[in-house]
């Protein structure tokens, strides 16, 4: 009986003792997959630094490319200039603001439930950006073309007025697409990777 009893607690002591050392283990794992998924998240925190110089790039050829538009199409009109201008800075102030808004210090200091709103909230402000900013370009650009089309014709031809504006609805509806697919795939990025595995409290974040 004795000898029994003594079986039992060696079986007993064996089986904490391969408890222990599976969850030292599945420890162990679970640091190494926390620093690959923060590795990952701060990988496309760094996307926005440099679509900063992109954007800023982006909008001097943008700028320099309307100034001669607008020389060779409306006599070198200032007003037009200055205001083609205006808008070009105010929509690079929006972006880099936009871009600036998650950083990598949430990540640094463990508030991934932070990042992980400003994630999300920015997302929606780029596709409210995107949007209104290629609404009003085509509108100054429908109007450009109704100018030049009185200047030539006394009155403008409403059937290539149309066909124009439609043209323009198109191709700034591809390209407001093409940029926010770009400008938030690292936003859809983060905001998987920490609603699927980080681990909030010993249990995994909860997604609404």
């Amino acid at each position: 009986m004795e000898n029994q009893e003594n079986n039992q607690q060696f079986e007993l002591e064996q089986l904490k003792t391969q408890f222990a050392t599976l969850q030292q283990q599945f420890d162990r794992q679970q640091i190494v997959n926390d620093k690959l998924m923060k590795s990952s998240i701060k990988q496309n925190l760094s996307f926005y630094k440099r679509y900063q110089w992109v954007e800023i790039v982006g909008y001097i050829v943008v700028a320099i490319v309307g100034l001669l538009f607008i020389r060779g199409t409306l006599n070198n009109d200032l007003g037009m200039k200055l205001f083609w201008v205006s808008f070009c800075l105010a929509c690079l102030a929006i972006e880099v603001l936009l871009s600036r808004k998650i950083q990598v210090k949430e990540l640094e200091n463990e508030d991934l439930l932070l990042l992980l709103e400003r994630a999300r909230t920015t997302k929606k402000l780029f596709s409210s950006y995107i949007i209104l900013s290629a609404s009003v370009a085509i509108i100054i650009l429908f109007g450009l073309c109704i100018s030049l089309l009185g200047k030539e014709h006394g009155l403008p031809n409403l059937g290539w007025v149309f066909v124009v504006l439609g043209l323009l609805i198109v191709v700034f509806a591809c390209f407001g697409i093409i940029i926010f697919r770009y400008s938030t795939r690292p936003c859809n990025e983060i905001i998987r990777q920490i609603e699927n595995y980080e681990p909030v409290n010993g249990k995994e974040a909860r997604t609404d």
